[in-house]
Formats: structure tokens, C-alpha cells, sequence
């Protein structure tokens, strides 16, 4: 049995990058708020200020994200899980709820120098509800879907998103809901290899080098690693090490052929490259 969390090789930040609507509008907010700006973070809101609609609208137009100090994120995580109500009995309210609590904890698993147990468990809950969402309302899956360009965001958004394809290419292929729930699960971490992958490496401008390419392409096993030291399913285990295999063979870290790559892995892979 692995231990309750694996240490990670990166330096937390001063902040913490949020995307924008997955803050909270029209409430009291118990922790400040910034803006990049210049490449300094400036206070945008103090404590106890709210975020208006039409302000978030005119600051989304400039940036994808807002920056909560580190000391405050755990104090956000409380908040968000006292306020946003998975269980909501409209599909498309829960889906966006669901969607708010992904982001948060995909977030909070990239900008930590821990892999926490607790983390991991959480996402699994709520890959589960988001498969069981689009299984019952296919419709929903455009409210699960999002865009963003800051990367300190993408990573998180991306992996929701394959997610969310990958759910909706197992129900078309008529995958189980218990299957769907763990094809979930598997596709929002298939890429936690990447935390291991210095940031100046995987956020890089222009050309990796040889020796650049092969730390990233190691995500695939490092990460599977990672997965299997946390105990996480076989299946997960399998897609986070082959989503990059190819069915000719010409794919990383092994060159498997066809048949020999996991099917959740054979979709990730798919949905990766689409989003």
C-alpha cells in the first residue's frame, strides 16, 4: 500500500491561477484576489469584496484567470465545496457545479508538492458524477466543456475536457455506466505523469531538445507509476501509461500494436489529440 501522498519535484507558487468562472459571482468572498498584470500580481479584491457579473465579464475579456495567494488556498477549497452542491437536481446546474469542483481539485493536484490520497479520491467521486451526468444527459456535455489559453489553467481544463469526450465516445461505443465512471476517472489523470516534468520544460516556448522530449515523453510512465503507488485501478493505471501508443505501432513508451493497447487508452488517446 502506498503511503497517503507522494512528494512531487516542484516549488509551490506565491499563487494559485484560477480560472475565472469558477469563481463564485455575486457572494462575499473570504479570500483576496488578484490580477496579473506587467508580470505582478496587484490586488484585484480584498476579503469580504464581491465579483460582480459585469466585472468578471470585462476582466474575461483581458485573461482566463485570477490568482488566490497560496496561504489562502486552502481556506477557497473549503468555500467551494460549502458552496457548490453537486447534488443539484437541475442536470445543467450540477454539471456546471461538477465541472467548478473538477477544475479546483485538478488545479489543486497541479500546483501542489504533494500527491495527496485525499486529492486523487476526490477527483474519483467526482469523474463518477461526471460520467453518470452525461450518461443520463447527454446534453450536458457542452456545459462541461471549456477553453482556456493561460496554461497555468490549461493542464486543468484539458484533462476535464478529455474527460468529457471520452465519456461521451464510450456511451456512443455502448460502454456500461460503471465503465463509463472509470473511463472518467482514468482520462482526468491520465496526464499526472506531467507533474514530474519540470515546468520550465513542459511550459516551454519553441522546440524541446532531444533530452527536453524525452523528460516529457516519460510522463506516460512516470505517471502510471504514480497511479499504481496510489492503488488506482488497473484501467486507470493502463491508460495514463499508453495514451500515447498508436495502433501501428508508432506510438511511446512501448510501441504497442492494435489489440495490445487498453481501450480506455485507445479513447483517451483519441480525445487527447482532438481537444
Amino acid at each position: 500500500m502506498g503511503s497517503a501522498s507522494y512528494t512531487l519535484n516542484n516549488t509551490p507558487p506565491d499563487f494559485v491561477a484560477i480560472a475565472i468562472d469558477n469563481i463564485p459571482l455575486e457572494v462575499t468572498l473570504p479570500f483576496p484576489l488578484f490580477v496579473l498584470v506587467a508580470g505582478k500580481h496587484v490586488k484585484f479584491r480584498e476579503i469580504s469584496d464581491t465579483l460582480s457579473t459585469g466585472r468578471v465579464k470585462t476582466l474575461g475579456a483581458k485573461t482566463d484567470a485570477v490568482f488566490i495567494p497560496r496561504d489562502a488556498w486552502t481556506d477557497f477549497l473549503k468555500y467551494m465545496e460549502s458552496f457548490c452542491d453537486v447534488e443539484a437536481k437541475d442536470p445543467d446546474v450540477a454539471a456546471k457545479n461538477v465541472r467548478t469542483l473538477l477544475m479546483i481539485y485538478t488545479q489543486h493536484l497541479e500546483q501542489e508538492t504533494l500527491f495527496h490520497r485525499s486529492t486523487v479520491s476526490r477527483l474519483r467521486v467526482l469523474a463518477y458524477k461526471l460520467a453518470g451526468l452525461i450518461y443520463e444527459y447527454p446534453k450536458v456535455s457542452q456545459k462541461l466543456l471549456q477553453k482556456y489559453k493561460d496554461h497555468s489553467v490549461y493542464f486543468c481544463a484539458h484533462n476535464v475536457n478529455v474527460a468529457v469526450y471520452s465519456v461521451a465516445m464510450g456511451k456512443k461505443l455502448g460502454l456500461p455506466l460503471e465503465d463509463l465512471k472509470l473511463l472518467a476517472f482514468a482520462c482526468l489523470v491520465h496526464n499526472v505523469g506531467n507533474l514530474l516534468v519540470p515546468r520550465e520544460v513542459l511550459y516551454k516556448d519553441g522546440e524541446l531538445s532531444d533530452h527536453e522530449l524525452k523528460v516529457v515523453r516519460a510522463h506516460s510512465i512516470t505517471g502510471s507509476q504514480l497511479l499504481e503507488y496510489m492503488d488506482c485501478p488497473t484501467e486507470v493505471v493502463l491508460t495514463a501509461k499508453q495514451h500515447h501508443e498508436r495502433v501501428d505501432g508508432a506510438g511511446y513508451p512501448s510501441g504497442l500494436w492494435g489489440a495490445e493497447i487498453h481501450l480506455f487508452a485507445k479513447i483517451c488517446a483519441m480525445s487527447d489529440v482532438y481537444d
